[in-house]
């Protein structure tokens, strides 16, 4: 998780309470200017191999098939395609059902967006911080932090939603953790991927990274529980469904 990524939600948020298109706007035109950046590229992008520039040409199919082929070759890559898939999952699962939760239990606009800064406040700290931790704790050690994080995470924000600020620096304990989590990932890939295939190989995993996360919200929108409605307020309409957090 970069910093660029992790202020988006708390800017984009700003930007839409201002006005709906603004933040759409702003995307369009973060498009364009990476478009004009990439037609002023002039050197090379690399690596190009002596030997690559006399190999026969290869289709997609070929290229696709290689990348499959190492990553069925290496058990890391194979645990990390299925531990990313479903931690995301989780992650976005939770992510969604702490708005609806919050919101369900009478938290305003401001208090839910608050919280959120919050969250994403532990996740640049994160981002920050992310050079020392990995330096000083294993990259074993921090997949297992990660993962008893989540456990303890989704039970601590199912106990503290009806209290917004603990819930959001629970929540934020797991996003803290994500980007040394993402640079134990990364570097141990830039180590073993040769060159000649990262492209193929880091798509494929980002792919497989990103492919659960569409059953999040199907999910999480499919488990009322039968706790008692709040009162009705201003932020909480009577008619407001009731939802439990997902577990792992």
């Amino acid at each position: 998780m970069c910093p660029t990524s992790t202020g988006g939600s708390p800017l984009g948020g700003l930007l839409f309470g201002l006005a709906r298109w603004i933040p759409f706007a702003f995307d369009a035109v973060s498009y364009l200017f990476v478009t004009l950046a990439a037609l002023f590229i002039r050197g090379p992008l690399g690596p190009d191999r002596a030997e690559e520039k006399t190999a026969e040409p290869t289709s997609v199919r070929q290229d696709v098939g290689e990348g499959l082929r190492f990553l069925r070759r290496d058990s890391f890559l194979r645990f990390l395609l299925l531990w990313a898939a479903l931690s995301n999952c989780t992650l976005a699962g939770l992510a969604f059902m702490f708005v609806v939760a919050l919101r369900h239990h009478g938290a305003s606009a401001s208090v839910i967006g608050t919280s959120e800064s919050i969250v994403m406040a532990c996740g640049l700290l994160g981002a920050l911080a992310a050079g020392r931790i990995v330096r000083r704790v294993s990259g074993f050690q921090i997949v297992v932090i990660m993962s008893w994080l989540m456990v303890a995470g989704t039970l601590g924000i199912a106990a503290l939603v009806a209290r917004p600020w603990p819930a959001a620096l629970c929540f934020g304990s797991l996003v803290f953790f994500m980007t040394p989590l993402n640079v134990t990932f990364q570097a141990r890939m830039a180590a073993t991927v040769p060159d000649r295939i990262a492209g193929r190989v880091m798509t494929t995993t980002s792919m497989a990274a990103q492919s659960l996360k569409w059953l999040a919200p199907w999910s999480a929108a499919r488990w009322p529980t039968a706790s008692p409605r709040p009162r009705p307020s201003s932020a909480s309409p009577p008619c407001s469904p009731c939802w439990r957090s997902p577990s792992t």
